[in-house]
């Protein structure tokens, strides 16, 4: 029996400004290919290429996005539609798959708008990380290093760079957009890492300073084994709603793991996009688009549909859709992070703002950091919180004290289950209900103060329930749901808000005044 399909979410009143817009420059498309360099841990070398977009005729120094794709089958033979591998070197009669290539349409879009843009190549990660304690993390950290440091050398030396780098203008490397989908979503963090704190010498790949200054990141369906985001760089998290590879959604981690960590002024945004799967971000995993054999990651059995996910359901977005809805959201990243232009911040931290660009994708958003104060959080650091008609549980964690049991794994995304032991310091406020007018009460040790604020945002998790079956895998086990699991999408993914009122308070975060509604 098919289950009803959801109600999705209304339409979002339109943004003030729309990044998905090209702009005004030509674009020039090129490649280079570099000696291979030789990474820890690795029996073979890796090589250096990368696709180049760049802006035509753009005045002066412009800021560079470079693109890292995620682990895919590095290999395929032309001509037979199932033949791929994960070899590497690839073996005589096969290519390599150009997995760098997927991403042009975005990197399009950010030239257009006066980025200078790099997709890199990973296949030699891709076929040799199997047997790496962190999934291959510090070996994509060090190929990005690796490419920021030519980068470096070309803009201090301009005609010693490739062909393809010379055609666009020179490049500004205080102000890099690092994006990556995959494993190469955790790539990119951990770049960032070794970029701020220099790794030990005998992991890393890199043997030079860093020379350039990242100034966000972007994670597309990002796998986050390492539980170690990056506190102080911005970053948006985009979380497939459909995603039939990273199902559990652990990049909600990028989001959550930030929480009272460091200074907490960076905005740390998760973009739940409904109807996307994992694959279509990138046009070189996709069927129809891609030279060798593609594949719909989100496991369809025609016996049992998933009324959102399965191909042709309501919810379900096509892969020109979904492409176009990401590439949106990326130049909204750029125009943020990169730019400063605050205006697009209302597109990504849950105020409920759309980028027509990226219509008729369904997008929800929220977000921890940036011009958020932590106004109260249920963490040790504020003291023991007083709690009554509610539970106070352990956000990463097994046993009775976690907020969802080992027997639920992946109902929420915001509640990890981490194998080597529980996370101390992260908690939330479980609340349970059989009737309406049930009250629970939190009171901090301390009154907290909401001056300045223009208003109160309550972060809320809706876990799937009962009520809402949940949709298997060919195995019979449940798949992981979102926080917006498909059954609930139109409410699971709210963000309350109310105008700060005096007196002692239990929302989660505080944020500035804003402009009125446009």
């Amino acid at each position: 029996m098919t289950p009803p399909a959801p109600k999705l979410p209304p339409k979002l009143p339109a943004g003030t400004v729309d990044p998905g817009k090209a702009g005004t420059y030509g674009t020039t498309t090129g490649e280079y290919s570099l000696a291979s360099v030789k990474l820890p841990g690795l029996p073979e070398p890796v090589e250096m290429r990368g696709v180049v977009v760049a802006p035509k005729n753009a005045p002066g120094k412009r800021p560079i996005a470079l693109f890292l794709h995620g682990r895919h089958s590095t290999c395929y033979v032309p001509g037979k539609d199932e033949e791929t591998s994960g070899n590497w070197p690839c073996t005589k009669g096969s290519k390599p798959i150009p997995s760098h290539r997927g991403y042009l349409r975005d990197q399009k879009l950010l030239a257009s708008q006066g980025y200078m843009t790099v997709s890199i190549s990973a296949n030699g990660i891709n076929g040799q990380d199997w047997n790496a304690e962190d999934g291959g993390a510090q070996a994509r950290s060090s190929l990005i290093r690796n490419h920021l440091g030519r980068w470096a050398d070309w803009a201090a030396n301009p005609a010693s760079a490739p062909a393809a780098v010379r055609k666009g203008p020179k490049t500004d490397l205080s102000r890099v957009l690092l994006v990556g989908h995959s494993r190469g979503g955790e790539g990119v963090n951990r770049a960032v890492m070794d970029s701020l704190y220099k790794p030990p010498a005998a992991q890393d790949g890199y043997r030079s300073r860093a020379r350039w200054n990242i100034r966000g990141t972007v994670h597309i369906g990002p796998t986050l084994f390492g539980h170690n985001p990056v506190p102080d760089v911005p970053s948006l998290t985009i979380l497939p709603g459909c995603d039939g590879d990273v199902s559990d959604l652990q990049g909600q981690v990028f989001t959550d793991g930030t929480r009272g960590v460091s200074r907490g002024k960076a905005l740390h945004s998760s973009v739940y996009m409904i109807g996307a799967n994992h694959n279509y971000f990138n046009s070189e995993w996709t069927p129809g688009q891609a030279e060798a054999p593609a594949y719909d990651d989100f496991w369809h059995e025609p016996e049992s549909p998933d009324p959102l996910c399965s191909p042709g359901a309501a919810g379900r977005l096509s892969a020109n859709q979904q492409h176009k809805a990401g590439a949106s959201y990326i130049a909204a990243a750029a125009r943020l992070f990169v730019g400063g232009d605050d205006r697009v911040r209302r597109l990504v931290d849950g105020t409920g703002r759309r980028a027509p660009s990226a219509d008729p994708a369904r997008v929800l958003t929220h977000a921890v950091g940036g011009n958020r104060g932590a106004g109260f959080l249920p963490d040790a650091p504020q003291g023991l919180l007083k709690v009554s008609g509610a539970r106070l549980c352990d956000a990463v964690a097994s046993g009775r004290s976690a907020c969802m049991g080992e027997k639920d794994p992946g109902s929420s995304p915001h509640f990890a289950y981490w194998r080597p032991g529980a996370e101390d310091g992260r908690r939330a406020v479980a609340l349970d209900w059989r009737k309406p007018g049930t009250t629970a009460r939190l009171t901090p040790q301390k009154p907290v103060s909401v001056k300045g604020a223009g208003s109160l945002a309550l972060r809320v998790a809706v876990p799937r329930t009962p009520a809402a079956p949940a949709s298997t895998s060919a195995s019979g086990t449940p798949r992981a749901s979102g926080p917006c699991w498909a059954a609930s999408v139109s409410t699971g993914c709210r963000e309350p808000r109310a105008p700060p009122r005096t007196g002692r308070r239990s929302s989660a975060s505080r944020s500035p005044p804003r402009p009125a509604p446009s």
